[in-house]
């Protein structure tokens, strides 16, 4: 909580070398020890941080955070971290931005919305995919109605999509 009120030292944390470390631990997977709590703080050093979000860009954090967004093949909670970790990483920064939406990462947070809109993942995936330029309802649809067409999916990730926006 403290990291999250004062950009100061978060911005020293970053100058002394954490994104790196914490990028590291991301290069294990689904599975890797401390996960959660480095998608955590990833989030909290990055949000709003630029120096932060280049860092852990330059690092090659985001095509890490690919597979831990399949729902197939990671937890809820880890889905949720990193689409927590998305969002801090790209906000406000056109640079990660762009490179996030390169590396699929919009698309691929719609696994999530396999949970249903009624999850807090749906919500997480609202979030992210504003942060990555996909600002209103109609371009939130527009990704998910070709990301299915694609999949073959028969419009429950449109229909969770809109569940979900009704909630915010």
């Amino acid at each position: 909580a403290v990291m999250r009120a004062a950009p100061a030292p978060r911005r020293s944390l970053v100058e002394m070398g954490a994104i790196p470390k914490l990028v590291c631990i991301l290069r294990g997977g689904p599975q890797a020890e401390g996960l959660e709590a480095a998608l955590g703080a990833i989030e909290a050093l990055s949000d709003g941080i630029p120096e932060a979000q280049d860092s852990a860009r330059e690092h090659g954090v985001l095509p890490l955070l690919s597979p831990l967004l399949d729902r197939d093949a990671t937890p809820a909670d880890i889905r949720d971290n990193s689409l927590l970790a998305l969002r801090a990483l790209v906000d406000g920064n056109d640079q990660s931005v762009a490179a996030a939406r390169e590396a699929g990462l919009a698309e691929g947070a719609l696994s999530s919305l396999d949970d249903g809109g009624d999850s807090e993942c749906a919500l997480l995936v609202i979030h992210a995919l504003t942060s990555l330029g996909f600002r209103e309802l109609h371009t939130q649809i527009a990704l998910v109605s070709g990301a299915n067409h694609r999949a073959g999916d028969r419009g429950t990730r449109t229909g969770a999509l809109k569940t979900a926006w009704a909630r915010l």
